[in-house]
């Protein structure tokens, strides 16, 4: 099918805006609200208050109002009998709510496209609307979407190339206002180990076995490849658990390679909006 969309801010979900003239989203101020953190501080009987313990963002719920009209369809095409399109329209929407472009997979990729820059997330619908009626022809609804890592993120690589040789300190810039997990590594050419350290946060990942190729490590999907050598069982961490994440704003990453002649390392992530 193919899409009118009415509005220059907006959402889509895989590819189906919510800006047509069948329907469109009124109210996205909740995508631009941060999620809730997760955790408690702890309690020690008999001591006043509590004490801290870090909280980590949890998933985050959206609830975005839309109103359906039944005169046109979502391609602009005028219904014969507006009552008829109204329902029409409704039961297209719930498709599109509720059929992945993948099969068997309920994750579905909303984007929403602003004027600071278009952000995406990885998402759930629903297929419930609690439709209200409006009119004979139109009707109001409610689009619930869960985020499950409660966050948005930009829709495109960030790639930062430095030459590193074996044992080298610099500072990259994160954009963004939230802690990105998912960075990818790539460090060519032969060393005797590898280590990558974010000096701001202490966190760290090693290979302490030799590279032969270059070592590429993926940090959202815990795997560390030696050319096509799996190597992700040798990692060890120091400072958190998750393999070397990026905080927004300026980050001081050392990498060591012993005995590693100089080579251009790349850095790509995609920066994180809360």
């Amino acid at each position: 099918m193919s899409y009118v969309t009415t509005a220059t801010e907006y959402i889509d979900i895989d590819g189906v805006p919510m800006a047509t003239p069948a329907w469109i989203a009124t109210d996205l101020s909740e995508l631009n609200d941060g999620p809730e953190n997760r955790g408690e501080n702890l309690i020690i009987p008999r001591r006043p208050g509590t004490i801290f313990r870090s909280k980590i963002r949890d998933a985050k719920i959206v609830n975005i109002p839309i109103v359906i009209f039944g005169d046109r369809d979502a391609e602009g095409n005028t219904h014969a009998d507006p009552r008829r399109g109204l329902i029409d329209n409704i039961n297209a929407l719930k498709k599109a709510l509720t059929t992945p472009n993948t099969p068997n997979d309920n994750a579905r990729l909303l984007t929403y496209h602003r004027a600071s820059g278009d952000v995406e997330a990885s998402v759930q619908t629903s297929p419930k609307l609690d439709i209200s009626p409006i009119g004979p022809t139109a009707a109001s609804a409610v689009i619930t979407i869960e985020i499950p890592a409660g966050t948005l993120r930009s829709t495109t690589n960030t790639v930062i190339t430095q030459s590193v040789g074996a044992d080298t300190t610099f500072t990259i810039n994160v954009a963004g206002a939230g802690t990105i997990f998912g960075v990818t590594y790539n460090i060519p050419g032969a060393a005797n180990s590898v280590t990558i350290t974010n000096n701001t946060t202490g966190a760290g990942v090693t290979l302490g076995s030799a590279v032969t190729t270059g070592l590429v490590i993926n940090t959202v999907a815990y795997t560390a490849f030696d050319g096509a050598t799996n190597k992700s069982g040798l990692i060890t961490t120091t400072g958190t658990p998750f393999w070397v994440p990026l905080e927004a704003g300026a980050n001081e990453l050392r990498i060591q390679r012993p005995s590693a002649s100089t080579a251009t390392a790349t850095i790509t992530f995609k920066a994180v909006w809360l």
